[in-house]
């Protein structure tokens, strides 16, 4: 396992389609990315926070936060850039080295506290060579269905379209959390999702991710509940 340090990443575009400016929008009285930084900071197992980002506000309340600050450039900050290119490029700026150990946090994600970050550095140190949070698929994929000319067929076989959920095996996906892995791995493989990483597991309320304003509101449904 690593001997670097342990950086978080968190990046924070400034576009966003489904929810203008989302990332600095109110959260139970404060910005949405202030989520991940908290969470980062107070976990204390994190040397160093980068907040990824091509937006000037964002970028002055990161630093307003003590956090070090990327600034994108604007080929990495389309609706299409993967946020692990935009690592790579922090990496050649800030002085990252190979060996630390890089944990990407999406502002997006604001129910992932102190404990799940904990968690997967505990994961990752107990001899993975990555990690990566998931939550269980909401509809279960085996129950797909294809449509052709407006007829559908199963997707798989068709015995699992009435088969009880019980009787299926349980299916995950990234929820968008958490990712750890060394710099020098996320170079090698380009990816934050790399083959063989284990799972950190968390349930489908603390991965909500936020789209648009009614994923805003359920999180601010449940975050009033935890606060209560």
């Amino acid at each position: 396992m690593s001997d670097g340090k342990v950086t978080a990443f968190i990046p924070a575009r400034g576009g966003s389609k489904g929810l203008p400016r989302k990332n600095l929008v109110q959260l139970c009285g404060k910005p949405l990315i202030d989520y991940a930084i908290d969470a980062a900071r107070d976990s204390g197992v994190v040397h160093r926070i980068i907040v990824s980002t091509d937006d000037h506000d964002i970028a002055a309340h990161a630093r307003s936060k003590g956090c070090d600050v990327h600034d994108r450039p604007a080929r990495l900050a389309s609706d299409t850039s993967r946020v692990v290119d935009a690592v790579i490029d922090a990496a050649s700026t800030l002085h990252i080295d190979d060996i630390d150990v890089v944990v990407v946090l999406q502002p997006t994600s604001p129910l992932r506290g102190v404990g799940h970050i904990v968690q997967a550095l505990d994961l990752y140190r107990s001899s993975a060579h990555a990690v990566v949070s998931v939550v269980e698929c909401e509809h279960h994929p085996l129950k797909s269905v294809t449509v052709s000319d407006g007829v559908l067929a199963p997707a798989f076989a068709h015995e699992y379209l009435e088969a009880s959920r019980q009787d299926l095996p349980k299916f995950f996906r990234p929820n968008g959390a958490i990712y750890v892995a060394t710099l020098g791995s996320v170079r090698e493989h380009r990816t934050l999702v790399r083959p063989g990483a284990a799972a950190l597991v968390m349930t489908a309320e603390d991965s909500i991710d936020i789209d648009v304003s009614a994923d805003l509101e359920h999180a601010d449904v449940v975050l009033r509940h935890r606060q209560k």
